[in-house]
């Protein structure tokens, strides 16, 4: 079934892949072979980590561990097994165009055909109908089997690049040679093009050291590189540059039928509104009114990799039935979050600036887009740099109009959506800028949510994010002192800098009253440790002051 190109990463039922299955089952040898076939384990996912970790036998888990492709995930993998699963999805039926060579059909996908190669853009380019047939002249590509087209198409749908090349070209050398030939006909590049006819009529490789597995992997790497980016330039092109802005007054009009120019059979609307970014209170009173909505024109086929588009798109609701126009699909989102989900799922790519990740986590969470969400949050995590009092900075943008985050916003969110991540960047955070928190009422109203989220609390019950502040204010003082080559001492203990100092001369056998010619330097020591020694002493006692005037004990 390998030597015949069978998919080795297809998914059952169940999503087991069969690697998957064989690990758990202990079948080395078989385990072994899909390896070396080219299947994949996302260590990322669930189903990678339960293949690795849940292996039969440690010689399993040491083969996945130390085979290249399981030691870390490709990027790319999620959209490769994507574009090769489209090839043959049954339902929801995304297939918009049937191309006909010598009685043989193939049903594909016109937008995809276009993103990847110029010679089928310039094929498809007046045929705008739904399920357009195009029938290629038999004597397009010359002598060759109707198989080597089936071959070309597989390749642009990366459905090849988990094949045993050696083994195929060997037992199908006429297909290999007619699909080369069409390839190069179509100034594309191929998998084809590593292997040659020896004199005895074998596929043999071009070159000796392409024999080397790593070799082939980085080859099949850069393929779905090239096709993400062909995919992300199409997204740019056809996409985003072709959305449609509409007033208020023109949306319900609106309509799009299915002979575009993108090769369109949905479209996203995002609503627009005249908000101040800096006007606190927009949030207040009744709803406002959209001031108009953009349209994005957009393909099923990449939208279902979301799983609430595929559910929409594979069950009785109206967008998943045919109609004379576009369906219209509403996204409750802002323009440029939109455009990261887009992106996204389209090529891969997670660009997140900082000011929209947590909006892109909801987004995405309604979504049901685990993989970006998980980015978004990452994103606040890394970029919002905590201790530093700065964020992240947008190319362009001055020091001085760096934008932060709502970090009130972000810890509710860590809340709502139980992301442990979120809840300690936000309470790193304010231990951080305590000083700037500390007497703000919106401070004291987040700290009675925390002691709230305990059901039953006691009057003595700890309060969660107090207590990580206080661990994180630990961390903030400690690193200062760690940085001066000095021993730490029990911070909790420390009255004043001189006293620190003073502990610690004496722990280096020192005399604390005696003339010495570093005094100087001591007694600059004892200057700003003892600052921040108080710095700490009262950042604590306002935490205290704070708790007692909410009547928490904690």
């Amino acid at each position: 079934m390998i030597t015949e190109g069978i998919n080795v990463n297809a998914k059952d039922g169940f999503d087991y892949t069969p690697l998957i299955l064989a690990s758990l089952c202990g079948h080395y040898e078989v385990v072994s072979l899909l390896l070396e076939s080219g299947a994949i384990c996302e260590r990322d996912t669930f189903q990678g980590e339960r293949c690795i970790h849940n292996a039969f036998n440690l010689q399993i888990r040491d083969l996945l561990i130390q085979y290249d492709y399981s030691k870390s995930t490709d990027r790319l993998q999620p959209l490769v097994a994507h574009m090769s699963s489209l090839l043959t999805m049954e339902q929801p039926n995304t297939k918009d165009c049937t191309f006909v060579y010598k009685g043989s059909e193939h049903v594909l996908h016109k937008f995809l055909l276009a993103a990847r190669s110029p010679s089928f853009a310039e094929m498809l380019e007046n045929a705008l109908v739904p399920q357009v047939c195009i029938e290629i002249p038999d004597e397009s590509f010359g002598d060759v089997p109707t198989e080597s087209l089936a071959w070309v198409f597989r390749h642009l749908y990366l459905d090849d690049l988990s094949v045993d090349w050696a083994r195929i070209l060997s037992a199908d050398r006429l297909v290999a040679k007619g699909a080369d030939a069409i390839c190069n006909g179509l100034e594309m590049s191929s998998m084809f093009g590593l292997f040659a006819e020896s004199s005895d009529g074998e596929m043999i490789w071009c070159e000796p050291q392409k024999r080397d597995r790593n070799f082939l992997r980085e080859r099949t790497r850069e393929e779905a590189g090239r096709a993400a980016g062909e995919l992300e330039r199409w997204c740019e092109e056809n996409v985003f540059k072709k959305v449609i802005e509409l007033k208020p007054e023109e949306v319900e009009d609106f309509s799009m039928n299915y002979r575009n120019p993108t090769y369109a059979d949905v479209l996203l609307r995002v609503d627009i509104y005249d908000k101040d970014e800096d006007d606190e209170d927009f949030e207040e009173g009744p709803d406002p009114e959209p001031i108009g909505s953009w349209l994005y024109p957009c393909h099923r086929a990449m939208l279902i990799r979301s799983e609430y588009f595929r559910t929409m798109f594979s069950s009785g609701f109206k967008e998943a039935q045919k109609a004379d126009h576009l369906h219209i699909i509403t996204v409750d989102c802002s323009p440029e979050v939109l455009e990261i989900v887009i992106l996204y799922l389209y090529s891969e790519k997670t660009e997140v600036p900082l000011r929209w990740a947590v909006e892109l986590l909801f987004t995405a969470d309604s979504l049901f887009i685990p993989r970006l969400k998980a980015k978004a949050a990452a994103i606040i995590d890394t970029l919002g740099d905590s201790k530093s009092g700065k964020t992240y900075r947008e190319p362009g943008v001055q020091v001085d109009e760096w934008k932060g985050i709502n970090v009130y916003e972000v810890l509710r969110v860590g809340w709502f959506m139980k992301i442990d991540r979120l809840e300690s960047f936000a309470a790193r955070y304010f231990a951080y800028h305590l000083e700037d928190y500390v007497n703000e009422e919106d401070f004291a109203d987040l700290v009675k949510e925390s002691a709230a989220r305990i059901k039953n609390r006691e009057a003595t019950d700890t309060i969660e994010l107090i207590d990580d502040i206080r661990y994180y204010l630990d961390e903030r003082f400690r690193m200062r002192f760690e940085e001066s080559g000095l021993p730490v001492m029990e911070m909790a203990t420390l009255q004043t800098g001189k006293e620190f100092i003073d502990n610690t001369l004496e722990v280096e056998g020192r005399d604390t009253t005696a003339e010495d010619p570093c005094n100087d330097q001591t007694e600059t020591l004892r200057d700003a440790f003892g600052q921040q020694a108080i710095d700490f002493r009262d950042l604590l006692g306002a935490l205290d002051s704070l708790l007692e005037s909410l009547d928490l004990d904690a």
